[in-house]
Order: C-alpha cells, then sequence, then structure tokens
C-alpha cells in the first residue's frame, strides 16, 4: 500500500502521517522528500484539522525539514491541550526546547516522556546526549546504559557512551570498541569512529573506515569519502596522496553548492577541505560564510565552530582558529576541551601557549559549571540551570 493510500484511507490519518513521515527527512532529506511530507501533512489535514497527532507531525516537520524551531514549537504546543501525557509529543518538545537553548524546560519535557515511556531507547540516548551537553556525564551514563540495555548494537547510544569515554576518561581504546560494531545505523557514529582511529593515530584503518557509505550525508552533514582519505593521509604525512584526494573532494563540494550555495552541509565540507590544502585566505573566507549562515541551534552551534576552529589550525591560520576555539568554548553547553586537545587538527597548537591555556581556563570552567548545577539541583530540587539573573 502507498503512503498516499494510506493516508487517505487511515481510520487515524494524523498518526498515519507521523508513523510514515519522520523517514521523509531522517534517511533523505532532499527537496523532493521534503514537498512530499508537506504534502502528506496538507492530506491528513484536510481529512482531520485538530488531530493532534497532524500537530505533531507538523512540528516534526518544521523541525527537520527547515530547522525552524519556533514554528515546530507552536505546532507541538497545539497538541499539548488534547494529550499532555503523550510520550512523543514530550519528547519532541523536548528536542525542539533544546535545540532553542531551554535547557531546563527540555530536561523537564524529555524526563517526563520517560515517565510515560520508559522503554524508550532513543529517549535514554538523547536524554544521555542533553546531559552530556551539560557537562554531567554520570548522569548520562546512566540513561546511556539503560538505552544499551534496550539494545546493545544501537550506534547513537554507543556514540554518546564514546563520547562520554573520550571527554571525561581520554580513553579512545574504549571508545573505539563502543563503535566497533557492524551497523552503526547513522552518519553520526560512523564519522566519529573514523575521527578515533585518526586520533589514535591508526591512519591505515582510518582509510578503510573514510568511506561510510550511505552515512556519508545526512540532513546535518556532509563527508565525501575523498574529504576523508585525503584528511586521514594528511595526518599520516602523505602530503601527495592527499592533495590528490583533496582535489577530488573539492570538484565534488562545489557542484554540490553550485546548485544550492547555501547548503550548510556542503559549506561546512568546503571549509574543512580548503583548510586541509593549506589554502589560508579561501579557508578563512569560506568558515567565515559557513559562521554566518547557520541556522541558531544550541545541539549544533558548538560543532560547527569545532569544525571551523579545525579548518583554521589546518589553513596555517592559528588567530583566527584560536578565537573560535574561545568562542565555542565559552558556550556553557559545549561538551569540553578533551576533542580539541584529541584532534591532530590542532597539532600545530598544542604547544602554543594561548592554546594551552585556553585548555587549562576552560577545563576548570567545566568543573565549576558541573558544581554549580549540582548546587542549585540540591537547592531548588529542580534538575537543570540556574535561571538567567
Amino acid at each position: 500500500m502507498s503512503r498516499s493510500h494510506a493516508i487517505r484511507h487511515s481510520p487515524q490519518p494524523g498518526r498515519c502521517v507521523r508513523a510514515t513521515g519522520a523517514c521523509y527527512w531522517f534517511s533523505d532529506p532532499s527537496d523532493a522528500n521534503l514537498k512530499a511530507s508537506r504534502d502528506a501533512l496538507d492530506r491528513g489535514l484536510a481529512l482531520d484539522p485538530d488531530s493532534p497527532e497532524l500537530h505533531i507531525a507538523e512540528g516534526y516537520y518544521h523541525y527537520w525539514g527547515h530547522h525552524d524551531y519556533a514554528r515546530a514549537l507552536t505546532a507541538a504546543d497545539a497538541a499539548l491541550h488534547a494529550i499532555p501525557n503523550d510520550a512523543d509529543l514530550l519528547q519532541l518538545r523536548g528536542f525542539i526546547l533544546r535545540r532553542k537553548g531551554d535547557w531546563n524546560a527540555s530536561l523537564v519535557a524529555q524526563q517526563r516522556a520517560l515517565e510515560f515511556d520508559p522503554r524508550n531507547a532513543l529517549g535514554h540516548a538523547e536524554l544521555a546526549l542533553t546531559f552530556i551537553k551539560l557537562r554531567d556525564f554520570g548522569r548520562a551514563e546512566t540513561h546511556i546504559e539503560a538505552a544499551l540495555e534496550l539494545d546493545s548494537q544501537w550506534g547513537w547510544a554507543r556514540m554518546a557512551k564514546a563520547i562520554v569515554l573520550i571527554e571525561r576518561d581520554r580513553a579512545i581504546d574504549a571508545a573505539l570498541v563502543q563503535l566497533t560494531i557492524p551497523e552503526l545505523g547513522n552518519t553520526q557514529p560512523a564519522m566519529r569512529h573514523w575521527w578515533l582511529l585518526v586520533a589514535r593515530g591508526d591512519f591505515d584503518a582510518a582509510l578503510v573506515s573514510a568511506d561510510l557509505g550511505r552515512y556519508a550525508e545526512d540532513r546535518n552533514a556532509l563527508w565525501p569519502p575523498a574529504l576523508l582519505r585525503g584528511l586521514t593521509h594528511r595526518y599520516a604525512g602523505h602530503d601527495e596522496e592527499s592533495m590528490v584526494e583533496l582535489a577530488k573532494a573539492t570538484e565534488e563540494i562545489e557542484a554540490r553548492l553550485l546548485a544550492n550555495p547555501n547548503f550548510g552541509p556542503a559549506l561546512a565540507a568546503l571549509c574543512l577541505t580548503l583548510g586541509a590544502m593549506g589554502e589560508r585566505t579561501a579557508t578563512e573566507a569560506a568558515c567565515t560564510k559557513l559562521l554566518e549562515t547557520t541556522v541558531a541551534d544550541a545541539m549544533e552551534i558548538g560543532e560547527v565552530r569545532y569544525l571551523a576552529a579545525s579548518s583554521l589550525a589546518l589553513a596555517g591560520s592559528p588567530e583566527q582558529s584560536l578565537v573560535v576555539i574561545e568562542t565555542a568554548l565559552s558556550n556553557p553547553h559545549y561538551t569540553g576541551v578533551a576533542h580539541f586537545e584529541l584532534d591532530p587538527a590542532f597539532a600545530g597548537l598544542r604547544t602554543d601557549a594561548r592554546f594551552i591555556a585556553l585548555m587549562d581556563r576552560f577545563r576548570n570552567g567545566a568543573a565549576i559549571f558541573r558544581i554549580e548545577r549540582r548546587m542549585h539541583t540540591l537547592q531548588t530540587g529542580r534538575d537543570g540551570l540556574p535561571d538567567p539573573p
């Protein structure tokens, strides 16, 4: 049965749209699927304009399709009065609020969602990632273990555990064990597996891992195999091989940008490719455009700044790289300093007194931040952060 037939004939059209609409985004963020998602919503709304299920589906449409978190929240809130204890709705609200930077409200929504659906592995893994952003690795690990108990081979939860192992323990080998499984299931775990290999200096294995296959692109990232191979060769000191691969990557990325000049994942990939090629002026221009055009997103902005900083460091622009590093770490919800210290992109900065001072400053700041957060929880009974003055 086709999706459109199911939507037209389902006795619960809203639930049908919610159940089928997610695949339009996570697996294929194309314009065609954006239109298909909108068409599915419109057909459902024509059948039942007041359906809370459809409001949830529309929330995901704005969330995934356009990164429009204000409209996504409006759509989710429209369903709240009808189904205030719906786990899917509460989880969606938690995701949206997290993207908007409202960490307290996000924690409340995500935790309530798990109260109504405690066996939701995604809910546990995503709450773990929220705690990771808040640098509360102990609570993150609790929810990681809950997710893995439900699905021990799930790449998303294993990625969260790998992040904790890196940020808390600098345990590259243990983190790699988490991501050495047959099926990682998503772009981010696959990319992080490659990164761990180059951070360990296992360049032969990294070259094998550089082709992410169907995980080379999603709605937030574009990782051409030629780019990752070129970076691997650069870190291994194989300059000639690196330039050959990076030239291939540049050609592929520029073709994508010709079709869509503001395609964020391609801008990020170009920034990193030019940096690895040592094109300082071009890298500075590309990274400036990337940072200026990135959608306001509390979950993603730290990663974008990290990529820009690594690109600038590779390009031989240490002053600008240090400025971006400081900006990234000044956000109290950026994970921490370990990735900067371990990433071979920053090898040229590791003996720079300014880089060392930044790492020391924000490593200590993270500890103070965690203490303040614990004190707030003990004093108020509310899990989260002190409200701004």
